[in-house]
């Protein structure tokens, strides 16, 4: 994803991704022009339940909730603190934790998550008792994707 070009809708005003897809080959190459909204990409990323939805623009909640330990080269415990507002039951959930270690563990997806809150903070306006900013974020490295 290091070809996508960041554009702003002039309708809307909100952030997409525009690339060029060859479904093709290179020898007969068939470019499909894409445009992902960037708030439609995070949320196939990161927001999969209320608790990553509703926290991605508090800058440090995972610090504050979350405590990774390296025992060794192959072992990382994760540490749930217990002033945590992550939902316990969500740890019965297999693909939440799947998803939790690697946004907590991977610095690629975690940078990406928390840029959320970055952004927010140095761009949302505060109007009366509302709070606007156009969503946007820095992806992670998507290596070997495939669209589907």
């Amino acid at each position: 994803n290091e070809d996508w070009k960041v554009k702003v809708d002039p309708k809307n005003r909100g952030y997409y991704f525009e690339f060029d897809f060859n479904r093709g080959s290179e020898q007969n190459p068939d470019l499909l022009h894409i445009r992902i909204p960037q708030i439609e990409l995070a949320r196939v990323l990161f927001f999969h339940n209320a608790y990553l939805a509703r926290n991605c623009i508090d800058q440090g909640i995972l610090a504050r909730e979350f405590f990774v330990d390296p025992i060794d080269q192959t072992t990382t415990v994760i540490h749930v603190l217990p002033h945590r507002t992550f939902p316990l039951g969500q740890f019965n959930n297999e693909g939440i934790r799947r998803l939790l270690s690697w946004i907590l563990l991977d610095e690629n997806a975690r940078q990406s998550y928390e840029s959320i809150a970055h952004y927010f903070k140095l761009e949302a306006k505060q109007f009366e008792e509302k709070t606007s900013w156009q969503f946007h974020f820095t992806p992670p490295q998507l290596i070997n994707i495939s669209l589907k």
